[in-house]
């Protein structure tokens, strides 16, 4: 049975989708429409990427775009496992800064859904590990941003520390929360 269960960050979901199983092999439905019209995605400029990473350890994010660039992501893993993290970063919003991380299986299927606002990472848990981006919004270069995967006005508990980051990634400048 497929099933949408909520995740501490409002807007923010797991989606869980039924497995159909036969000596052939597997069915899996990855995107229900009935469900994305619940939440109201505009699917009309969906697009789909695919992210490759080759060690374990590797980290990408904390990524997200400002408005009016915003983008609501559906994100799955297709190979391999890795720890996904999730981080409100929405000023009014009632979760500001906190974050949430979830494993993500290629054997299980799910896939996590970000609301816009949530800025987005992952770590590799597994070797030659594959994530599928369903991405709803428009991409603008201009418009993204991100946090450093281990600002401590975040405090991200990752289960490993990362091997491989990006030089962009790892110059993400800290949080000021006197600022903000």
């Amino acid at each position: 049975m497929t099933t949408l269960q909520s995740l501490d960050i409002e807007g923010c979901y797991i989606f869980n989708p039924e497995i159909h199983s036969d000596e052939r092999g597997l069915f899996v439905k990855h995107l229900e429409q009935s469900i994305l019209r619940d939440l109201e995605l505009d699917i009309s400029s969906m697009y789909l990427c695919t992210a490759t990473n080759l060690e374990k350890g590797t980290l990408r994010g904390l990524h997200f775009q400002e408005s009016p660039f915003e983008e609501t992501k559906i994100v799955r893993c297709s190979q391999g496992e890795c720890f996904d993290v999730l981080v409100d970063f929405r000023p009014k919003s009632d979760t500001y800064l906190k974050w949430v991380g979830i494993n993500l299986k290629s054997e299980s299927f799910s896939s996590i859904i970000v609301s816009p606002g949530i800025a987005h990472g992952y770590i590799t848990l597994t070797d030659n590990c594959v994530l599928e981006y369903f991405i709803c919004g428009e991409f603008n270069q201009d418009a993204q941003k991100g946090i450093r995967w281990n600002d401590p006005a975040v405090s991200v508990n990752w289960p490993l520390l990362p091997t491989v980051v990006s030089s962009r990634d790892a110059q993400f400048p800290l949080l000021n929360l006197e600022v903000q």
